[in-house]
Protein backbone atom coordinates (compact mmCIF):
# COMPACT_ATOMS: atom_id res chain seq x y z
CA UNK A 1 0.00 0.00 0.00
CA UNK A 2 1.56 3.19 -0.93
CA UNK A 3 -1.14 5.64 -2.43
CA UNK A 4 -2.89 8.38 -0.58
CA UNK A 5 -6.03 6.42 -1.85
CA UNK A 6 -5.05 2.89 -0.04
CA UNK A 7 -3.90 4.96 3.12
CA UNK A 8 -7.77 5.85 2.57
CA UNK A 9 -9.17 2.54 2.13
CA UNK A 10 -6.98 0.98 4.88
CA UNK A 11 -8.81 3.64 7.08
CA UNK A 12 -11.77 2.81 6.10
CA UNK A 13 -11.50 -1.40 6.60
CA UNK A 14 -10.17 -0.69 9.76
CA UNK A 15 -13.16 1.52 11.20
CA UNK A 16 -15.23 -1.11 10.36
CA UNK A 17 -13.53 -3.77 11.68
CA UNK A 18 -13.60 -1.66 15.01
CA UNK A 19 -17.02 -0.91 14.65
CA UNK A 20 -18.15 -4.47 14.74
CA UNK A 21 -15.79 -5.55 17.38
CA UNK A 22 -16.77 -2.37 19.34
CA UNK A 23 -13.00 -1.31 19.74
CA UNK A 24 -11.99 2.37 20.08
CA UNK A 25 -8.77 3.31 17.55
CA UNK A 26 -6.67 5.74 18.52
CA UNK A 27 -3.90 7.02 16.30
CA UNK A 28 -0.70 5.03 17.62
CA UNK A 29 -2.86 1.92 17.40
CA UNK A 30 -3.59 2.54 13.66
CA UNK A 31 -0.21 3.70 12.50
CA UNK A 32 1.16 0.49 14.29
CA UNK A 33 -1.86 -1.59 12.49
CA UNK A 34 -0.24 0.61 8.52
CA UNK A 35 3.07 -0.43 9.51
CA UNK A 36 2.58 -4.20 10.17
CA UNK A 37 0.19 -4.06 6.72
CA UNK A 38 1.63 -1.95 4.63
CA UNK A 39 3.67 -4.23 2.17
CA UNK A 40 0.80 -6.09 1.26
CA UNK A 41 -1.80 -4.71 -1.03
CA UNK A 42 -4.96 -2.78 -0.10
CA UNK A 43 -7.31 -5.35 -1.98
CA UNK A 44 -5.41 -7.78 -0.15
CA UNK A 45 -6.41 -6.05 3.30
CA UNK A 46 -9.65 -5.42 2.45
CA UNK A 47 -9.82 -9.29 1.11
CA UNK A 48 -8.82 -10.44 4.84
CA UNK A 49 -10.54 -8.18 7.19
CA UNK A 50 -14.01 -9.60 5.09
CA UNK A 51 -12.53 -12.98 5.54
CA UNK A 52 -12.29 -12.32 9.28
CA UNK A 53 -15.70 -11.24 9.90
CA UNK A 54 -17.66 -13.62 7.47
CA UNK A 55 -15.53 -16.53 9.50
CA UNK A 56 -18.00 -19.22 10.45
CA UNK A 57 -15.76 -18.94 13.78
CA UNK A 58 -16.62 -17.56 16.70
CA UNK A 59 -14.51 -14.67 16.78
CA UNK A 60 -15.11 -12.25 19.78
CA UNK A 61 -11.83 -9.92 19.21
CA UNK A 62 -10.81 -7.57 16.38
CA UNK A 63 -8.13 -9.05 14.33
CA UNK A 64 -4.06 -7.81 15.30
CA UNK A 65 -2.80 -7.34 11.94
CA UNK A 66 -1.08 -10.91 12.32
CA UNK A 67 -4.48 -12.20 11.96
CA UNK A 68 -4.49 -10.32 8.54
CA UNK A 69 -1.33 -11.58 7.69
CA UNK A 70 -2.06 -15.33 8.17
CA UNK A 71 -5.55 -15.10 5.71
CA UNK A 72 -3.25 -13.53 2.96
CA UNK A 73 -0.99 -15.72 3.42
CA UNK A 74 -3.46 -18.57 3.04
CA UNK A 75 -4.58 -16.82 0.23
CA UNK A 76 -1.47 -16.49 -1.54
CA UNK A 77 -0.69 -20.24 -0.97
CA UNK A 78 -3.60 -21.36 -2.72
CA UNK A 79 -2.42 -18.75 -5.90
CA UNK A 80 0.25 -20.15 -5.68
CA UNK A 81 -0.60 -24.09 -5.41
CA UNK A 82 -2.79 -23.44 -8.77
CA UNK A 83 -0.16 -21.12 -10.71
CA UNK A 84 2.41 -24.19 -9.81
CA UNK A 85 -0.45 -26.40 -11.34
CA UNK A 86 -1.11 -24.13 -14.17
CA UNK A 87 2.71 -24.38 -15.11
CA UNK A 88 2.90 -28.01 -14.26
CA UNK A 89 0.51 -28.96 -16.90
CA UNK A 90 2.09 -26.70 -19.93
CA UNK A 91 5.31 -28.36 -19.49
CA UNK A 92 3.55 -31.59 -19.39
CA UNK A 93 1.54 -30.92 -22.36
CA UNK A 94 3.34 -28.19 -24.37
CA UNK A 95 6.72 -28.55 -23.24
CA UNK A 96 9.71 -26.39 -23.04
CA UNK A 97 10.35 -26.30 -26.84
CA UNK A 98 7.75 -23.95 -27.42
CA UNK A 99 7.98 -19.90 -26.19
CA UNK A 100 4.81 -19.35 -24.05
CA UNK A 101 2.85 -16.68 -22.92
CA UNK A 102 0.79 -17.31 -19.69
CA UNK A 103 -2.64 -15.23 -18.66
CA UNK A 104 -0.61 -14.16 -15.11
CA UNK A 105 2.21 -12.39 -14.91
CA UNK A 106 3.53 -13.18 -11.87
CA UNK A 107 4.02 -16.40 -13.42
CA UNK A 108 6.54 -14.88 -15.90
CA UNK A 109 8.26 -13.18 -13.19
CA UNK A 110 8.78 -16.37 -11.06
CA UNK A 111 10.16 -18.32 -14.24
CA UNK A 112 12.39 -15.62 -15.19
CA UNK A 113 14.00 -15.28 -11.67
CA UNK A 114 14.72 -18.92 -11.68
CA UNK A 115 16.55 -19.00 -15.05
CA UNK A 116 13.65 -18.99 -17.87
CA UNK A 117 11.53 -21.44 -19.70
CA UNK A 118 14.02 -23.83 -20.84
CA UNK A 119 15.19 -24.63 -17.48
CA UNK A 120 12.28 -26.96 -16.98
CA UNK A 121 13.92 -29.55 -19.94
CA UNK A 122 17.07 -29.86 -17.57
CA UNK A 123 15.01 -30.81 -14.35
CA UNK A 124 14.72 -34.49 -14.07
CA UNK A 125 11.13 -36.09 -11.94
CA UNK A 126 13.13 -36.22 -8.78
CA UNK A 127 14.31 -32.87 -8.48
CA UNK A 128 10.40 -31.51 -10.35
CA UNK A 129 9.20 -31.57 -6.58
CA UNK A 130 11.41 -29.09 -5.34
CA UNK A 131 11.45 -26.64 -8.06
CA UNK A 132 7.34 -26.79 -7.87
CA UNK A 133 8.01 -26.21 -3.88
CA UNK A 134 11.06 -23.47 -4.87
CA UNK A 135 8.38 -21.69 -7.27
CA UNK A 136 5.22 -21.28 -4.55
CA UNK A 137 7.58 -19.91 -2.45
CA UNK A 138 8.90 -17.32 -4.72
CA UNK A 139 4.87 -16.77 -6.44
CA UNK A 140 3.64 -16.32 -2.72
CA UNK A 141 6.73 -13.91 -1.71
CA UNK A 142 5.77 -11.50 -4.92
CA UNK A 143 2.40 -11.51 -4.12
CA UNK A 144 2.14 -10.73 -0.74
CA UNK A 145 4.75 -8.31 -1.21
CA UNK A 146 3.08 -6.57 -4.19
CA UNK A 147 6.38 -6.98 -6.73
CA UNK A 148 5.62 -5.35 -9.54
CA UNK A 149 9.11 -5.64 -11.41
CA UNK A 150 10.01 -5.85 -15.40
CA UNK A 151 8.81 -9.39 -16.86
CA UNK A 152 9.44 -10.80 -20.26
CA UNK A 153 6.50 -10.75 -22.42
CA UNK A 154 6.74 -14.24 -23.33
CA UNK A 155 9.33 -17.20 -22.07
CA UNK A 156 11.46 -18.37 -25.25
CA UNK A 157 11.57 -21.60 -25.40
CA UNK A 158 14.28 -23.65 -27.69
CA UNK A 159 13.29 -23.36 -30.32
CA UNK A 160 12.58 -19.68 -30.80
CA UNK A 161 15.84 -19.96 -28.94
CA UNK A 162 17.69 -21.87 -31.68
CA UNK A 163 16.09 -20.43 -34.65
CA UNK A 164 16.55 -16.40 -33.48
CA UNK A 165 21.16 -17.94 -33.19
CA UNK A 166 19.94 -19.12 -36.84
CA UNK A 167 18.22 -16.49 -38.47
CA UNK A 168 15.25 -18.83 -39.01
CA UNK A 169 11.35 -17.63 -38.24
CA UNK A 170 9.98 -18.11 -34.92
CA UNK A 171 7.29 -20.56 -34.26
CA UNK A 172 4.09 -19.46 -33.08
CA UNK A 173 3.54 -18.49 -29.56
CA UNK A 174 1.67 -21.00 -27.22
CA UNK A 175 -1.17 -19.16 -24.95
CA UNK A 176 -1.38 -20.86 -21.34
CA UNK A 177 -4.79 -20.24 -19.73
CA UNK A 178 -7.29 -17.18 -21.01
CA UNK A 179 -6.25 -15.49 -23.99
CA UNK A 180 -7.69 -12.15 -22.91
CA UNK A 181 -5.31 -12.34 -19.74
CA UNK A 182 -2.43 -13.04 -22.08
CA UNK A 183 -2.93 -10.27 -24.12
CA UNK A 184 -2.31 -8.25 -21.12
CA UNK A 185 0.32 -10.02 -20.17
CA UNK A 186 1.72 -10.00 -23.27
CA UNK A 187 1.13 -5.87 -23.45
CA UNK A 188 2.76 -5.34 -20.02
CA UNK A 189 5.84 -7.19 -20.12
CA UNK A 190 9.37 -6.30 -21.66
CA UNK A 191 10.40 -7.23 -24.98
CA UNK A 192 13.35 -8.28 -27.00
CA UNK A 193 15.22 -5.93 -29.77
CA UNK A 194 13.62 -8.18 -32.47
CA UNK A 195 10.37 -9.07 -32.33
CA UNK A 196 9.72 -12.58 -34.10
CA UNK A 197 6.59 -12.26 -36.13
CA UNK A 198 4.60 -15.45 -34.42
CA UNK A 199 4.48 -12.86 -31.01
CA UNK A 200 2.87 -9.89 -32.89
CA UNK A 201 0.29 -12.77 -33.76
CA UNK A 202 -0.93 -12.66 -30.07
CA UNK A 203 -1.83 -9.13 -30.06
CA UNK A 204 -4.15 -10.19 -32.99
CA UNK A 205 -8.08 -9.99 -32.63
CA UNK A 206 -8.45 -13.39 -32.92
CA UNK A 207 -6.77 -16.31 -31.22
CA UNK A 208 -4.06 -17.49 -32.53
CA UNK A 209 -2.37 -19.82 -29.94
CA UNK A 210 -4.38 -21.95 -27.57
CA UNK A 211 -3.46 -24.28 -24.96
CA UNK A 212 -3.03 -27.47 -26.98
CA UNK A 213 -1.15 -31.06 -26.75
CA UNK A 214 0.75 -29.61 -29.69
CA UNK A 215 4.29 -29.45 -29.58
CA UNK A 216 7.74 -30.97 -29.58
CA UNK A 217 6.78 -34.60 -27.19
CA UNK A 218 10.48 -34.80 -26.80
CA UNK A 219 10.54 -32.09 -24.97
CA UNK A 220 7.79 -32.42 -23.04
CA UNK A 221 8.11 -34.19 -19.15
CA UNK A 222 6.01 -37.28 -18.36
CA UNK A 223 2.96 -38.04 -16.72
Amino acid sequence: MRDPEDRIRFGLALTALAEMYSRDLSEPLIEMYWRGLVPYSIEAVEDASARYMASPDDLQRMPRPGDLIRIMGGTTKDAALLAWTKVDRAVRTVGTWCSVVFDDPMIHRVISDMGGWTRFELTNEKEWPHVGREFENRYRALTMNRVESAYPSRLIGSSEAYNGQHGFEAAPLRVIGDIERARLTYAGGSRDAIEPKSAAQLMQSKPVARLTNGGNSSNKRAH
